[in-house]
């Protein structure tokens, strides 16, 4: 591991993993207890496609994105639409969705087009309703000349989702009669996230 920032102790595992399975982290030290973590890494999108479908003005299009979903276990995913103007930087950008659909977070159902399930301009959803099957979601998103727009899909790990599940619902929390919401961690004898994911990015035409 790289330290990358001395002063909270951060560390960046030098290589990216390719290859999808189980993998386990762990850090000993003389007089401690084993912190130990593991976590699966998801096998990639299979068949994502991105089309415009309908244009709503010159510059908001509707889209539908279309991929399969595996029929074994259950996923986790996240949605996002991301922009570029040099083919190099990728920043987030809004969008809404049109389809009638309910999608499932880990604690229950809320509409895709609600900002319950949207943070910072993702979509966090199960396969709840199409588990094995082709998913089709309809977003709305808009296009401009001067810059590339990209959908991006992310099928992460089931940590990796009950991390941002529990952070959402810890930001959206908050009144005097609140429950405490504790962030999810699978770290044990430690508190962190050690979790894994696969995208794929395909380019809005």
């Amino acid at each position: 591991f790289e330290l990358i920032d001395p002063d909270v102790g951060r560390f960046k595992f030098p290589e990216i993993v390719d290859q999808s399975g189980e993998y386990e982290i762990k850090v000993s030290s003389p007089g401690f207890d084993d912190v130990v973590a593991s976590t699966i890494i998801p096998a990639e999108i299979q068949g994502l496609s991105v089309e415009v479908i309908s244009e709503i003005d010159d510059f908001e299009k509707t889209v539908q994105i279309r991929f399969n979903d595996s029929s074994n276990d259950e996923d986790f995913y996240h949605l996002l639409v991301v922009t570029s103007s040099d083919g190099v930087n990728l920043s987030t950008s809004d969008f809404s969705s049109t389809s009638e659909i309910l999608l499932e977070s880990g604690s229950g159902g809320f509409d895709f087009g609600g900002e319950e399930n949207i943070i910072y301009n993702r979509a966090i959803f199960t396969d709840h309703l199409f588990d094995g099957g082709i998913a089709e979601i309809d977003i709305n998103v808009r296009l401009d000349d001067f810059s590339q727009t990209y959908v991006q899909l992310v099928k992460s790990s089931q940590d990796y989702h009950f991390f941002h599940s529990s952070y959402w619902a810890l930001e959206d929390s908050g009144g005097p009669f609140s429950q405490p919401v504790q962030v999810y961690t699978n770290v044990e004898n430690g508190l962190g996230l050690f979790a894994g994911y696969t995208f794929t990015l395909v380019e809005i035409e």
